[in-house]
């Protein structure tokens, strides 16, 4: 009888629940952040011989003697790279070029003019000092050919950054005061302030 028991309790065991089964599936998630670089101006201010509307600098002139004053334009942006970019100054004209230079080329023999006006560009994002060394004016020695040729040289910098960067942005455009009377006309340059490629 005891082991008719015990046969019992043994069957009464294996006829309890079926282990449960699993299913499983895995759900993938992910995308893909593009490459971003954004400049927001935060000012702009001119001093001396150059005003500032946004980034429009207005330089005046002497209308005395014809000699340029100093002058100073400081812009600053925050700036922001999500990925390892470069960071660059590029001018179109390698100084203000004066779009009435041979107009009003000097005569032969009547002195020394400047035809076209130079400026320092000083420029720092992340951990990188750029300059453009435009520095002086540019007197025309050769009256023959009273534009002067665009020192290609002079008309570009640029540096990679090495990494992902954000933070401030700083341009400082310097005119120094000039000896030379400027000859009259329309002077213009443009600057390009560029994060991304390589300018």
């Amino acid at each position: 009888m005891k082991k008719l028991l015990l046969g019992a309790a043994a069957a009464a065991l294996l006829a309890g629940p079926a282990l449960a089964q699993t299913a499983n599936q895995t759900v993938a998630v992910g995308g893909t952040q593009p490459s971003v670089c954004t400049m927001t101006l935060d000012s702009a201010t001119g001093t001396g011989s150059m005003a500032a509307s946004g980034l429009t600098s207005t330089v005046t002139f002497n209308s005395a003697n014809a000699v340029i004053a100093a002058g100073q334009l400081t812009a600053s942006w925050t700036g922001m790279c999500n990925y390892n970019h470069a960071f660059g100054l590029r001018s179109a004209n390698g100084g203000m070029v004066n779009a009435s230079a041979v107009s009003n080329a000097p005569r032969s023999g009547s002195g020394t003019f400047v035809t076209r006006l130079g400026y320092t560009a000083n420029a720092s994002w992340s951990t990188l000092d750029l300059s453009l060394g435009n520095e002086l004016t540019f007197p025309d020695s050769n009256l023959a050919a009273p534009v002067p040729v665009v020192d290609t040289a002079r008309t570009f910098q640029s540096a990679p950054v090495g990494g992902a960067s954000r933070g401030p942005l700083e341009v400082i455009l310097n005119i120094p005061a000039g000896t030379l009377p400027v000859v009259a006309g329309v002077y213009s340059d443009s600057m390009i302030v560029q994060l991304g490629a390589a300018i």
